[in-house]
């Protein structure tokens, strides 16, 4: 409660009062009267003209007024406006994206810039292994054969139980193993790997893929387990690397990744511990300069390397890949193939001879119209229309950097080394993320490509408890060791 205390009036300030009141008052009633003579002879002369030019005069004051508007706005160079609607800003990125592509092709169109015998056909072998999948149901049964054990393809849904406990093994007390299997039993679920490289574009779309997968595993009552990472998967089958299922993100054209990546490593957030937290709290320009084109195609081949290793394990494991691209031309479509592909309850249960009794209900068929509602109610921890701003904000910074010959010729020479190193990506083991950046001389530059490079290696700590690392190549990436001898 607000209390006015008032202060004791005395009779000469009252009455002086009393007469600037009445002026006031006087003032007031003139004013009055001058304002509606004023507005009569207008309503007069109005009458007068041609409605026409009436409605003219109205057309150009909300044109001004617009124009006025518009010019308060923040201008964010490569960001859409905040009044574009969803589809406005999708058409505007995907006509952005074919400008990139264009400015900087990944293979020179002639001899005279330095093309092999291969030309564009290198660039195809790299999207050709860039969406590679496996999709049970339809890769496992079409008589494909696996290119690692020349056997029947199949697409592997293997739900890992976990490692033993050191310390209980080496005691070798049974009762306390029966009791420790117990519990990995209880707690056995199935993982789902969201394989996204380090990038602010790529942390939005994981945090929109988990938004739905939390939203929709709560309804048809199915318990998985959800990891989001940049990591790339172990080198083996299931019970290496611990996944059950993969969603693999690919953001295209490749400069566009590369750039992402870069923005990403170069920011000043070594305190985070997630994607998602890199994307809510990164901001653009932090940099005083930009990247240079040699940094932007070194991380160009990183990111390769980390293609290549996922697309020797779609060789195996039930992987589903999805492109930037397939999100912006329908996002209803692209949410619903995961949904479908995560939900379809084809899990291969460690432990159980392969079964396992149902966890719920079995989920629904169509999950178009579902996604259709998400995407309206924008469900989740990070909206579409989220992700499409980040886009659009890297998209700027990636093409007003591409436009010089310098930035291409680097882009073109790093794709070309890359893929030769990597025989177009097929090579086993592929090359080692820390080859071109384990030395370095301490600049920025050279700081980003290395944490970048740490973000991508396999996780072999001793102490996960799914992951096991078989491979030699494996641990010598976790211990920065290129030469791996």
């Amino acid at each position: 409660m607000v209390t006015i205390t008032k202060s004791p009036k005395r009779t000469r300030i009252a009455t002086a009062f009393r007469t600037a009141a009445i002026s006031a008052a006087l003032l007031i009633l003139l004013w009055v009267g001058l304002h509606w003579l004023s507005l009569v002879s207008s309503l007069i002369g109005s009458s007068e003209r041609d409605p026409k030019d009436i409605g003219n005069d109205t057309s150009s004051r909300t044109q001004d007024d617009n124009e006025r508007r518009q010019r308060s706005l923040p201008k964010t160079a490569g960001a859409a406006r905040p009044e574009q609607t969803t589809q406005q800003l999708t058409e505007s990125i995907l006509t952005r994206l074919d400008e990139l592509s264009r400015i900087v092709p990944l293979s020179p169109e002639s001899k005279e810039d330095g093309a092999d015998d291969g030309g564009g056909g290198k660039e195809s072998e790299f999207l050709s292994n860039v969406r590679k999948e496996c999709v049970p149901g339809r890769d496992d049964s079409g008589g494909e054969i696996n290119p690692t054990t020349r056997r029947r393809r199949e697409c592997l849904r293997h739900v890992p139980l976990g490692k033993k406990d050191a310390a209980i093994a080496v005691a070798g007390d049974v009762e306390a193993e029966g009791l420790e299997l117990e519990g990995r039993v209880r707690r056995q679920r199935p993982r789902i790997g969201i394989m996204v490289p380090p990038g602010r574009v790529s942390a939005t779309f994981a945090a929109w893929v988990e938004g739905a997968l939390r939203s929709t595993g709560e309804g048809i009552q199915m318990d998985v387990e959800v990891v989001t990472t940049s990591r790339a998967p172990v080198y083996g089958y299931g019970k290496s690397h611990g996944y059950t299922k993969l969603v693999r993100f690919v953001a295209l054209p490749a400069p566009l990744a590369a750039y992402d990546a870069y923005l990403w490593a170069s920011s000043d957030d070594d305190g985070r511990d997630s994607l998602r937290d890199a994307a809510d709290e990164m901001e653009l320009g932090r940099n005083s300069s930009p990247p240079s084109s040699s940094a932007v195609g070194r991380t160009l081949q990183l990111i390769l390397r980390w293609h290549c290793r996922l697309s020797h394990v779609s060789a195996h494991t039930a992987m589903l890949t999805i492109s930037l691209e397939d999100v912006l031309r329908d996002p209803a479509d692209a949410l619903a193939r995961i949904l479908g592909f995560v939900w379809r309850e084809d899990w291969e249960w460690e432990g159980h001879g392969g079964k396992h009794p149902r966890q719920g209900p079995p989920p629904q068929r169509g999950w178009k119209r579902k996604t259709e509602d998400l995407i309206k109610d924008d469900r989740g921890g990070s909206s579409l229309k989220e992700m499409l701003e980040q886009t659009s904000l890297v998209l700027g910074e990636a093409t007003s950097s591409a436009g010089g010959p310098a930035f291409r010729k680097s882009m073109q020479g790093a794709f070309a080394s890359e893929m030769k190193r990597s025989a177009d990506m097929t090579a086993w083991p592929c090359p080692s993320f820390w080859e071109g950046v384990e030395s370095g001389d301490g600049s920025d530059e050279t700081r980003a490509l290395r944490r970048l490079s740490g973000e991508m290696v396999p996780n072999c700590s001793d102490d996960d408890p799914f992951a096991r690392c078989a491979v030699k190549k494996d641990r010598c990436e976790v211990k920065r060791d290129a030469r791996c001898k």
